[in-house]
């Protein structure tokens, strides 16, 4: 078993068992080799004051041999040399690997907790009959457009800011495997005032908020910005089942209760691993 940073120069090997590119500047990623064949890859965001577990993935033919303790040794290994001191990840207590990865976590002596966050779900019925939707209020803001309108600098510069803002996991893991067309940025006065990412839930046609993100000076800025990316995906050739919002403040809870009414939402348990260098 060998362990060797992923660079790129040598990614390539590596590229069919990782989430997607990589950018170097702010995340650093392992891989392992057997035998010279690509098993299991690991990848950690860097910011200023942490580092956070992207991605720990291990070849199903090669899992129970002690590749996914390699690579999260590594990682921890990564964090105690540099002046940050902190590791940790978030993942879904109902993931079908979170057995495995909670064994992991505690082995290397992560401490673990876990939160319970209201999920709701809105069929497309739902979305169409909401007042919000079928109204006038319904029609089309022109200050909110489609993430794919935004130029290359725009979304770096969103990324740095809501990393420096917020305390929201987001990452250019998170942009790129959002939906671009359906994920929508309010912005006025030439400014962007707030975000909202949505991803796919398996199927294209079932669609999950994955962040919502406002600046202080946003103002009404949060109901007209739900409200328009609910109807963008009501529009989108892809077609729309589904839409699950994962509620993480109560501000959020709100937002939503103004959109859809009352509505008894789905509770979500989130593990939180924390490992102190």
């Amino acid at each position: 078993m060998e362990l060797t940073r992923i660079t790129p120069e040598n990614y390539v090997g590596f590229q069919k068992i990782l989430p997607m590119q990589i950018e170097y500047q702010n995340s650093e990623a392992w891989g392992c080799l057997i035998e010279k064949r690509a098993v299991g890859t690991a990848v950690i965001n860097i910011t200023e004051d942490v580092y956070r577990i992207l991605w720990l993935w291990v070849s199903p033919a090669y899992r129970n041999r002690g590749v996914g303790s390699a690579l999260l040794e590594k990682l921890c290994e990564s964090v105690r040399k540099k002046e940050r001191n902190i590791l940790t990840i978030t993942y879904p207590a109902a993931a079908d690997w979170s057995v495995v990865m909670g064994y992991l976590l505690l082995k290397f002596r992560f401490t673990v907790e876990i939160s319970v966050y209201p999920e709701f779900c809105f069929t497309r019925k739902q979305l169409m009959e909401a007042s919000v939707i079928s109204s006038k209020e319904g029609t089309v803001d022109q200050n909110v457009i489609p993430l794919t309108e935004l130029s290359p600098l725009q979304k770096k510069e969103l990324i740095a800011e809501i990393r420096e803002k917020g305390n929201y996991p987001i990452t250019t893991y998170d942009f790129a495997e959002i939906e671009e067309d359906r994920s929508m940025a309010f912005i006025q006065e030439g400014d962007i005032r707030g975000v909202i990412l949505v991803g796919t839930r398996g199927d294209k046609d079932r669609l999950s908020l994955d962040l919502f993100y406002l600046k202080k000076n946003a103002g009404n800025a949060a109901l007209t910005l739900l409200r328009q990316t609910a109807l963008r995906a009501l529009s989108h050739p892809e077609g729309l089942k589904e839409f699950r919002f994962l509620c993480t403040d109560d501000v959020a809870v709100k937002i939503c209760t103004r959109l859809m009414g009352e509505q008894e939402p789905t509770e979500i348990e989130y593990y939180h691993g924390r490992y102190w260098a």
